[in-house]
């Protein structure tokens, strides 16, 4: 799952750097707008800006094709079925368009679904906030261990040596947890 995290914080990375090259580009076409340089000019800054969206959406498409949901989303998406069956089997009752013994047979079978999947959704969802808060631990103490490290060094007991060789292990090491931690807090925050 710590993988599946990674390429979602990659996805992340490369939408806010399309966006950013997208502000970019809608920022030339005001000033072409305005009459401020030539169409050749601005054509020819705007080359490698739709170049980089062009390697940008590439790189996007690759990192999706190997993105799998997390259990919590696949549960989301089969409690949605159900859902929707059932809310189309209303219609059709309203519609008078299936018998009363159809109707309350299908009934029956779409609440069973959709209170199992219901249920798989809360766990799935409560494992992965339990996830959440390790990580957030995890987080916190590589920062403590890398705060440690820096007290250590300035007074003395850890050389220079140690100092800068620890020292960009625990960097690298606490900068993926925050990353992991604010991707999926991110996630979090977006289930309805």
């Amino acid at each position: 799952m710590l993988a599946q995290l990674e390429l979602r914080g990659q996805l992340l990375e490369l939408e806010k750097e399309e966006k950013g090259l997208m502000e970019e580009i809608e920022r030339l076409q005001a000033e072409l707008e305005k009459g401020e340089e030539s169409i050749a000019e601005l054509e020819e800054k705007m080359k490698p800006l739709k170049k980089r969206i062009k390697d940008l959406t590439s790189r996007e498409k690759k990192l999706k094709a190997k993105l799998k949901p997390f259990p919590f989303e696949e549960a989301e998406k089969a409690r949605h079925l159900w859902s929707e069956r059932l809310e189309k089997l209303e219609e059709l009752k309203l519609e008078g368009k299936t018998r009363e013994s159809v109707y309350q047979r299908l009934k029956r079978e779409y609440d069973t679904g959709l209170r199992e999947t219901e249920a798989k959704y809360q766990e799935q969802l409560v494992l992965t906030k339990e996830w959440l808060v390790l990580l957030k631990a995890q987080y916190a103490a590589a920062r403590d261990e890398l705060a440690m490290l820096e007290a250590r060094h300035e007074v003395g007991e850890v050389s220079e040596k140690a100092h800068t060789q620890n020292k960009e292990t625990l960097e690298k090491r606490t900068k993926q947890l925050g990353r992991q931690v604010e991707i999926l807090e991110t996630i979090l925050r977006g289930i309805k």
